[in-house]
């Protein structure tokens, strides 16, 4: 299949997703200050069937990198994520991951938009991370598709439930991204077919990300997308 590539970018996705600040006068949804830490519980299911998994992310102290003053975020696999705050919002500008060094990004990638109120809409290109192409007898391919998401925030009074609590005055962040990919069907012929992706994040004031909801669905059986749901157990 001509869109079967290897996943690359999952735990991007995950650092994207591990969100808690705001500029001065601002309820603090996105903590940039070191030494603060989150636990997660993950339930990822797609065509490999479900897993339970852990995600643990930690602020470290704000360094100089080239001139910026930038927040480090390490993940539990030891990539480091670079943040800082701007009149636009939240944005993830480099990382460092084991083996590979520091790399920038060519566009800062908006995490959260300001101003922080409903109707508030921004645009990420991303890529989807839990597509899977059925090759038949049990096996799938992995495929990675580049996707435009739009972000929109819905609501700033949402009440989540989570292991580590109820959090009031939650915000909502909706995104959305739809695209159509050509592809080869089994009699060698080519078909376009539809690829979604939805995603809904909460956010609570001085705390942060409390729960995330990511869905991929496909027009055509043989691509498998699949459920990721992340929540709070710790911070």
């Amino acid at each position: 299949m001509a869109l079967s590539v290897k996943r690359n970018l999952f735990t991007v996705a995950l650092a994207a997703l591990a969100l808690g600040g705001c500029l001065e006068g601002n309820p603090i949804y996105f903590p940039l200050e070191g030494g603060r830490d989150w636990s997660y519980g993950v339930t990822l299911e797609n065509a490999k069937g479900i897993s339970l998994q852990k995600s643990f992310v930690t602020n470290l102290p704000s360094s100089n990198v080239k001139g910026e003053k930038l927040t480090p975020r390490r993940l539990h696999n030891g990539e480091v994520y670079f943040y800082k705050e701007t009149d636009d919002g939240v944005v993830r500008v480099a990382a460092n991951r084991p083996g590979r060094g520091l790399s920038w990004e060519s566009e800062p990638t908006r995490v959260l938009g300001y101003p922080l109120t409903p109707g508030t809409r921004w645009t990420q290109e991303e890529q989807s991370y839990l597509f899977h192409e059925y090759m038949g007898q049990g096996d799938y391919n992995e495929i990675v598709v580049p996707m435009l998401i739009i972000y929109e925030i819905e609501s700033m009074d949402e009440v989540v439930k989570v292991p580590a609590g109820v959090f009031n005055n939650c915000i909502k962040v909706k995104g959305l991204g739809e695209t159509s990919v050509r592809v080869k069907t089994p009699n060698a012929l080519e078909d376009f077919i539809d690829l979604t992706v939805e995603t809904t994040q909460w956010f609570t004031p001085r705390v942060g990300l409390v729960k995330s909801k990511y869905h991929e669905a496909s027009s055509n059986p043989r691509i498998v997308g699949g459920d990721y749901v992340k929540v709070l157990e710790k911070f």
